[in-house]
């Protein structure tokens, strides 16, 4: 890596290579050298540009354009015309929490379409279950009726405050929403101040947040 040499098994030359060298991982490498599993000189010979990429839980809006590619690609694939996604079925994929990222995205459409036959993908193509509440203050059903009508970002949003005021706008805690959605509190803050949502912490402490 550092001198960009090779020898060839049963060579006696070394071998000039002009490469670049692209590394990924789901690991915290930095982490992995500080409890010694990882090399260090490895490490900073690989680091040069880390690029940063968050898990498909934590950029829902990359979900639609993914499907789309996908839809397509596997269109040309069987040569069929491509099956469109419903709104709830978009909307089963927004909620779900994609531990397999991407490739889970992938394989589960893939699936999908094998099931709607040519015809719209609905929830039951997908398979996915949403998360199950963990106390008598479960969050609150996702109606069906808005999704014709309004965007699904406004959607998403007027779900999310139903969940909050389950709550009483609390995300922490074994009753937090954060909990009753099956997601990490970090995530769910994030998703919330970009709809504008305000909450407040497991010691009921407001923070102030914009509005919609």
């Amino acid at each position: 890596l550092q001198d960009r040499l090779i020898e060839r098994v049963g060579g006696t030359q070394p071998l000039h290579l002009d490469v670049r060298v692209i590394a990924a991982t789901h690991r915290d490498l930095a982490q992995t050298v500080k409890d010694g599993t990882f090399r260090q000189d490895l490490y900073y010979r690989l680091c040069v540009f880390p690029i940063h990429l968050p898990a498909l839980r934590e950029r829902q809006e990359d979900i639609p354009l993914l499907a789309e590619h996908f839809l397509c690609q596997m269109a040309r694939q069987l040569q069929q015309p491509v099956c469109s996604l419903s709104p709830a079925g978009l909307q089963a994929l927004q909620v779900h929490l994609w531990p397999g990222n991407v490739r889970e995205l992938e394989h589960l459409l893939q699936r999908a379409v094998v099931l709607a036959r040519g015809g719209e993908i609905q929830p039951e193509h997908l398979g996915l279950e949403v998360p199950a509440a963990a106390s008598p203050t479960a969050a609150p059903p996702l109606p069906a009726a808005p999704l014709t009508i309004l965007p699904l970002a406004e959607y998403e949003r007027r779900y999310l405050a139903q969940v909050l005021e389950r709550t009483a706008g609390v995300i922490h805690g074994q009753s937090g929403a954060a909990r009753l959605l099956g997601l990490k509190p970090t995530t769910l803050r994030s998703q919330l101040e970009k709809l504008g949502l305000r909450y407040t912490r497991s010691d009921r402490q407001p923070l102030a947040r914009r509005t919609a």
